[in-house]
This record gives C-alpha cells, sequence and structure tokens, in this order.
C-alpha cells in the first residue's frame, strides 16, 4: 500500500515539476517575444532620429544659404544707393535675391517641422519600447521563478 502511495507522490511531484516547467518555458517564450518587440521599437526610434537630424541639416542649410541671398540683396541696394550700375537692374536683383531668401526660409521651416515631428514619433517609439521591454523584464523573472520552484520539487523528491 505505501508503495502505491509513493507512486502517486512521485507521479505528482513529477507532473507538478513538468507544470512548472511548462509554465516558465511560456513565460520565457513571452519573454523573448516581448524583447524583440522592444528591439523592433527601438530601430524605428533611432531610424526617426536619423530622419529628424537630416531635416535639421537640411534646413540648416537652407537658413544659411537665406542668410547669403539676404546679404547679396543688401549688398546690391548698397550698390544702388552709391549709383554704380544700373539702379532699375540693381533693384530687380535685390527683389529676387530677397524672394529666394523667402522661399529658402519657408522650406527651411518645412524641413523643422518634419524634423520636429519625427523626434515626436520617436518619442513615442521610445514609449512602447521601453514598455515592451520591461514586459519582457516581468516575464523573464516569471520564468525564472517557476523554473526555481520546479528546481526545489525536484530536488526534495
Amino acid at each position: 500500500m505505501s508503495d502505491i502511495r509513493g507512486e502517486k507522490f512521485h507521479a505528482r511531484t513529477y507532473h507538478d515539476v513538468a507544470k512548472l516547467r511548462a509554465e516558465a518555458a511560456e513565460h520565457s517564450a513571452k519573454a523573448a517575444k516581448y524583447y524583440s518587440k522592444y528591439m523592433e521599437y527601438d530601430r524605428k526610434r533611432e531610424a526617426q532620429i536619423a530622419k529628424a537630424v537630416r531635416n535639421r541639416e537640411k534646413a540648416e542649410k537652407l537658413m544659411g544659404r537665406s542668410k547669403e541671398l539676404e546679404a547679396k540683396a543688401a549688398e546690391l541696394e548698397s550698390e544702388m544707393s552709391s549709383g554704380i550700375g544700373n539702379p532699375e537692374k540693381l533693384r530687380v536683383k535685390a527683389a529676387k535675391a530677397r524672394e529666394k531668401a523667402a522661399k529658402a526660409r519657408e522650406k527651411a521651416a518645412v524641413y523643422e517641422s518634419r524634423a520636429a515631428s519625427y523626434n515626436e514619433k520617436a518619442a513615442k517609439y521610445r514609449e512602447v519600447a521601453v514598455e515592451a521591454l520591461e514586459k519582457s523584464k516581468m516575464h523573464e523573472v516569471e520564468a525564472k521563478n517557476f523554473t526555481r520552484r520546479a528546481d526545489r520539487i525536484a530536488a526534495s523528491d
């Protein structure tokens, strides 16, 4: 009779250990899934940041061009006021330079706006990535806990 009880006890213990190990494997798989999501969103975040940097560089370049054109327009106006050359041609050239400068500033503003939206997207991706990493760590801890419990039960048997 005690042999039968012993066998039942061992069978229950084996079953409990198997269930705990299955739970541990499940949590480990979830941890891996959330970690891969974290990596995916982190890559997306880095891509958005790179796009924002490129757009900011373009905006800076255009602002530099705008300043050059403004300086050229001012130079043309000073030539016009000093009486060098045809005043009407100089006035038209100065107006065109100012117009080009204004367009460059507008374009720079568009690039700055895009860069800001890319930074917003990057921040959102960062939030999602951090959330996924936290979930991954939580499931990893759960997997370790289930494994430890299974090891303790198997060792006591």
